[in-house]
């Protein structure tokens, strides 16, 4: 028989949420803003080129800051959100710094210690002026699921895990699986997930003053010396969202899901940023840094309203390459400074072992994950989020296999998501009814998390090494 629901209260990580299969770099190209004087400067080009100083014969397949000073940022060409504290406009151009400082490369540090370099490029992110489900913190988050199967029943928990929680749940082999899902203790198709507290995670929307968020960033350094050549790291910047709003046609919002990871990632050789990729639907895109705005020499990243995906610009982005289909929408809402609230950790690409970086910071939100924490959150291999089993298996009704693919076809492009289920069982197109495709576009199973972001890869996307270099 089935155990009751466990709440978890710690932390996990593995899969994908940027679903599956690249698309051309050209659709996420941000549109300039309106009214923006320099709009004609903006006009989306690309060039896709190779990985930057990447030879092809050595691919694979398969302390803290001191507290930065408040940014100043860019200028905007429209007013700030409301609610947003008003920024003082600094005329900031793509690729450009806003301050003056020149240095030359710096020295390529240990990576069991975090790099100032990786500091001091980390990227800022604007959150979008419409936006309703901010950042989260894990930790809170893992108060309120319970591990489940595939096929949706709750999972047996060894006598020696009851009365645990969180961190101590995740490293259990028995929940540290790639077929366990991480179930909302409430289910968002019977509640409206606005109407969520836990989920739209409005305590840790960023202060407006400092930027600040209550939501842990998590920050990975990778050695790339083996892979790429001497000097190589590559740097994840780890975001979690307790909710993926998804976007909508014709009124309804396609591929919702709980749980919601999204990253930026930068190459640097010797000390030098080389480029930087930025996770979206299906894959995402790499870009030169000159393509992004700076503010203080940090890249400033658009993350979507909803989806969370990231783009370099502001302003409507279509993403994928459907006529009428979805769209993002990214705006300066709200700036959002990682480097307020972070822990790091390394990664061995050999080993496949995450380790804390030391000395570990002091706690910068209430909970704060330990070292522990930190590790059982990056190495979790299950899903972040349902199943929802109820809508991928087979009722009685009609079945009308052709019309099964089309929707299948349909959600691929719709929403990015060409990812294998869990289990054969859950796509049984042939035998599913209308009304069970229908929700299968709706809802998405949960992602996996950090670990399953291709920590490993040699190019600067997870499948394409296409890195635009204009826009």
């Amino acid at each position: 028989m089935s155990a009751p629901p466990v709440p978890l209260a710690a932390p996990p990580v593995e899969h994908q949420h940027e679903h599956d299969e690249p698309k051309n770099p050209a659709d996420v190209l941000a549109a300039p803003l309106a009214g923006d004087p320099n709009a004609a400067s903006h006009a989306a080009t690309t060039t896709p080129a190779p990985v930057l100083d990447v030879p092809h014969d050595k691919r694979d397949p398969h302390d803290r800051p001191k507290s930065p000073a408040d940014v100043v940022a860019a200028q905007a060409p429209h007013p700030p959100a409301p609610g947003a504290t008003p920024i003082a406009p600094v005329q900031t151009t793509p690729g450009a710094s806003t301050t003056s400082t020149a240095q030359g490369p710096a020295p390529t540090a240990p990576v069991d210690n975090i790099p100032k370099y990786a500091l001091d490029h980390a990227p800022l992110v604007w959150l979008d002026k419409d936006e309703i489900f901010w950042p989260g913190n894990v930790l809170i988050h893992l108060q309120n699921i319970h591990p489940e199967t595939a096929l949706g029943r709750n999972l047996d928990i060894p006598k020696e895990l009851e009365g645990k929680t969180g961190a101590a749940l995740l490293a259990h082999p028995t929940i540290n699986d790639g077929a366990v899902f991480l179930a909302y203790n409430t289910d968002p198709r019977t509640h409206i997930a606005k109407h969520i507290g836990t989920l739209t995670s409005a305590e840790c929307k960023p202060h407006g003053e400092t930027r600040k968020s209550d939501s842990t960033a998590y920050i990975v350094t990778v050695d790339k010396s083996k892979e790429l050549g001497e000097g190589f790291v590559d740097v994840f910047y780890f975001y979690f969202y307790p909710y993926n709003y998804g976007a909508a046609v014709v009124g309804i919002h396609f591929g919702n899901h709980i749980g919601d990871w999204e990253h930026t990632m930068i190459r640097f050789k010797h000390g030098e940023p080389q480029a930087i990729h930025l996770s979206a639907h299906s894959d995402g895109h790499a870009y030169k840094l000159t393509c992004l705005e700076t503010i203080d020499n940090r890249p400033v990243v658009y993350s979507a309203s909803g989806s969370h995906a990231n783009y370099p610009r502001a302003g409507v982005q279509k993403y994928s390459g459907v006529p009428g289909g979805p769209v993002d929408h990214t705006s300066r809402g709200f700036l959002w400074d990682p480097l307020k609230n972070y822990v790091s950790l390394s990664y061995s690409n050999s080993k496949c072992v995450f380790t804390p970086h030391t000395p570990w910071p002091e706690a910068c939100a209430s909970p704060f994950p330990t070292p522990d924490d930190a590790v059982s959150i990056l190495s979790f291999k299950g899903h972040w989020g349902n199943a929802f089993a109820d809508y991928r298996h087979a009722k009685p009704g009609k079945f009308l296999p052709k019309i099964g693919q089309k929707f299948a076809d349909m959600k691929r492009k719709v929403t990015g998501d060409d990812h294998e289920p869990a289990t054969q069982e859950a796509e049984t197109e042939e035998s599913t009814s209308i009304d069970q495709k229908y929700h299968k576009l709706v809802w998405g199973e949960g992602p996996t998390g950090p670990r399953d972001k291709s920590l490993d890869r040699a190019t600067m996307n997870r499948w394409s090494e296409a890195v635009t270099e204009t826009l």
